[in-house]
């Protein structure tokens, strides 16, 4: 039996001075030929109830009299661009139909990502603002799991960012808040808590056998030791956070396939220490006064791009953009910055 397909919901079609525009956003065609800009939108609405290719090439062939050659020009434009998908993937109201459309348009196989989605267990380490929006994200998403771990407690200056706490909420646990709050979207989704404060070496045994660890702490040293443990046990991970106005992503590191946290830093990271004495003693001064400032709006745009970063990555579809890279947008500027890892061949960490 021949696959049967039909338009996509996200294909849209317009006319410009340029010609026929087919798709719009990042799969936008943009068709010139008037003859073929006919047989495109015939082709559409051919589509708009189901069919395969073979009744297509019949359609093209008896109604609009075009050759073998003609038709598979119109078949690549639906081909190239995910225009077309197998009927009854999209399913107005099921739970993840718009995102099953997005997994489309972005080349992947719906059914596939969302099976390899609701089989996976991530762990984020720390859970303020940016724990918060990458959690939903991923309990709405379907991850099939998430172990919350921070024992902080949460304060009214939280609350400008850290959007799924309420005022009822201050003075409450932070994973216990989230677990409450992650339950109530997908009660399907499996929430492990772990009241810990992982800030030595000791602690970071306590880290879970998982799919992808997600660092949105800032503990002393934490992206050392996650870096060891790690890669020690095979866990990919990904540091998600904000420098000043700078939303900040990335690297994601995948043991035995990217250099790790040590190469990265040998070149990107500054160091607090000196080899003077009297020097690092006035850098300590400093630097315990710092405060960052924090905002919402950067918050979620650090979260939100890694987000779809690590969906793409648990979900093998699409590309990951942090994949061996650090990815800074400076929200002053709008501009973006990559620093990228590369391996350092004295690493006793990462390189075997």
């Amino acid at each position: 039996m021949n696959q049967k397909y039909v338009l996509a919901p996200y294909v849209k079609v317009g006319f410009s001075e340029k010609g026929l525009e087919l798709g719009f956003g990042s799969i936008q065609s943009t068709i010139t030929s008037p003859q073929l800009q006919n047989s495109i939108l015939a082709t559409a609405a051919y589509f708009l109830s189901p069919h395969s290719l073979e009744e297509l090439v019949g359609f093209l062939k008896n109604d609009y009299q075009l050759d073998d050659i003609s038709i598979e020009e119109v078949i690549d434009v639906f081909r190239k661009k995910n225009f077309l998908i197998e009927e009854n993937i999209y399913i107005k109201n099921e739970r993840y139909s718009r995102h099953k459309l997005f997994y489309s348009l972005s080349g992947g196989a719906p059914i596939g990502v969302q099976h390899e989605l609701s089989n996976k267990h991530v762990v984020i380490l720390g859970c303020g603002g940016i724990g918060n929006l990458i959690g939903v994200n991923l309990v709405t998403a379907g991850v099939n799991q998430l172990t919350l771990i921070d024992n902080d407690l949460i304060e009214l200056s939280n609350l400008t960012r850290q959007i799924m706490f309420t005022e009822e909420d201050v003075g409450k646990s932070k994973t216990a808040a989230l677990s409450r709050e992650f339950q109530r979207r997908n009660s399907n989704v499996i929430i492990n808590v772990l009241n810990e404060r992982i800030d030595s070496k000791d602690k970071y045994d306590l880290l879970p056998s998982c799919d992808l660890v997600v660092i949105s702490g800032d503990s002393n040293g934490i992206m050392n030791h996650v870096n060891a443990i790690c890669y020690s046990k095979k866990i990919p991970f990904i540091n998600v956070g904000y420098i000043q106005d700078v939303a900040v992503w990335g690297p994601l590191f995948i043991p035995g396939s990217t250099a790790c946290y040590e190469c990265f830093g040998k070149n990107n990271i500054a160091h607090s220490t000196s080899s003077k004495k009297d020097i690092s003693e006035i850098m300590r001064k400093i630097n315990v006064n710092y405060q960052a400032p924090s905002i919402g709006p950067v918050n979620m745009l650090a979260s939100s791009l890694a987000t779809l970063d690590i969906l793409k990555f648990l979900g093998k579809f699409g590309t990951a953009h942090s994949i061996k890279s650090r990815i800074g947008l400076w929200t002053h500027s709008l501009e973006i910055e990559k620093q990228h890892n590369q391996e350092n061949p004295s690493c006793i960490t990462c390189i075997q």
